[in-house]
């Protein structure tokens, strides 16, 4: 019997590689008919297990800790559809997009107006997490907490698997920004989706600065996100959505997409509304164009010098000559300093835009100051404050704004601890009193 389940095992694996591989590798199938083969999946699996449960119990054990492909077939279809209701586009896997899609299991992106001379595009690499159990999130690792106790000391296998998804959506993330900043297949998709022709702004030195489409500038932002069918605890600091910011991952349960894009947006929108750099666009220019504004001015004092000059040589004026010429080496030494602090000035600033392009914002130190972080504290709620500034400004930041976040969130901690112990013994009370009650009538009975 034992021959007979190993080739029927054998036979039900080859069959779900079979069209695994189809899934994957035949780019040319829509995302929804790929939904459409996973589902034919879970019958083959499901009478494996069932023909396994007296002769492999170790197996059923191990499959437990995984979706079966119908629930990971669920969870996709809830994905989208929230997505999609959320105002994502989903970008399909198409031939086009192989080898930046290839490690994602599905890519959704969205545009958000910021201003009149910006927009925003969110990329979002998600995958899907295989496993039930419980996840703990810190900065050094992603800890599995198994369904099963026979797992907690030796999950080594689980923890590659864990690992491996993570590793998969750095790789993608890195793919997705190279190919961005070489003007490859992903910048392309983007013209072709948005309609418009984005190219990448060079300086005259051909120093990459920005992305543009005529006077509008976009920012590309990539997050890589992944989803849980389980409980996801951060174990850093009291905020809503764990993240892992040395490799910009968040990781969250299927529940909170939605409040947690909702956050996603608004991070966004608000750092490029009270954030000390706006739009790179209008900042370079404006430089630009006032060194060579200033540039002109400087030029003017020489105009009147040389129309002097002039006068003294047709009038043959030697004696004074000699003076106005000595004072012209004077004025080309003040132009001179003049013009190269004007460069400088200009020189920082371009800088400073070439750093932001080059420079992914979760690896930039965000210069963010306490009356900014008020404004922004006035659009979101304290929770999610606490996560904004953890993503931006770290675990360790001294504002004192901060602080005050901090204590008012201890403080609601402590309110609602209070608030629930409160009830507890209320109802234990109530709970006495009734019994007591029913007791009393009892005997009023009896007597």
């Amino acid at each position: 019997m034992d021959d007979d389940y190993s080739e029927d095992e054998g036979e039900f694996n080859a069959e779900i590689s079979h069209q695994e591989e189809f899934i994957t590798h035949d780019l040319k199938t829509p995302l929804e008919q790929s939904i459409n083969i996973v589902q034919q999946k879970p019958t083959l699996q499901e009478k494996s297990t069932i023909q396994s449960n007296q002769n492999s119990p170790k197996q059923i054990t191990t499959l437990q800790e995984k979706l079966v492909p119908s629930e990971r077939t669920s969870v996709f279809e809830r994905v989208i559809h929230t997505l999609r209701g959320l105002g994502f586009h989903i970008i399909e896997k198409v031939r086009f997009l192989k080898g930046l899609s290839m490690n994602s299991d599905l890519i959704a992106l969205k545009i958000i107006h910021a201003n009149e001379f910006l927009d925003l595009i969110l990329i979002l690499p998600i995958k899907l997490n295989m496993l039930n159990g419980e996840l703990k999130v810190s900065n050094k690792q992603v800890r599995y907490i198994p369904l099963n106790d026979k797992f907690k000391e030796n999950g080594s296998s689980f923890r590659l698997l864990l690992n491996s998804t993570i590793n998969d959506l750095g790789e993608v993330y890195n793919a997705m920004r190279g190919d961005l900043v070489n003007e490859g297949k992903l910048l392309s998709y983007l013209k072709r989706h948005l309609r418009v022709d984005i190219s990448i702004e060079s300086s005259m030195t051909k120093k990459k600065l920005f992305f543009r489409a005529g006077p509008l500038q976009y920012k590309i932002f990539i997050e890589p996100l992944l989803i849980c069918n389980n409980e996801v605890r951060f174990m850093e600091k009291a905020i809503p959505f764990s993240y892992l910011k040395d490799v910009n991952l968040h990781i969250i349960n299927e529940k909170r997409i939605p409040n947690f894009l909702t956050y996603l947006e608004n991070k966004y929108s608000l750092l490029e509304e009270h954030g000390e750099q706006k739009g790179t666009l209008l900042l370079y220019e404006e430089s630009f164009n006032q060194f060579l504004q200033n540039g002109k001015k400087l030029s003017l004092p020489f105009i009147g010098f040389g129309f002097i000059l002039l006068l003294l040589v047709i009038f043959q004026a030697l004696a004074m000559l000699e003076l106005v010429v000595n004072i012209g080496y004077a004025m080309v030494g003040i132009y001179s300093t003049s013009l190269v602090y004007l460069y400088i000035k200009f020189f920082k600033t371009k800088l400073e835009v070439q750093t932001e392009f080059n420079t992914p914002i979760h690896q930039r130190q965000l210069n963010i100051d306490d009356s900014a972080l008020i404004l922004i504290g006035d659009e979101l709620n304290h929770e999610l404050m606490s996560q904004f500034v953890y993503e931006c400004l770290g675990k360790d930041s001294n504002s004192s704004f901060i602080h005050k976040i901090e204590e008012t969130q201890a403080q609601k901690k402590l309110d609602n601890n209070l608030l629930s112990t409160k009830i507890k013994n209320d109802t234990l009370f109530e709970e006495r009193e009734e019994r007591k009650t029913e007791e009393e009538w009892e005997n009023d009975n009896i007597t």
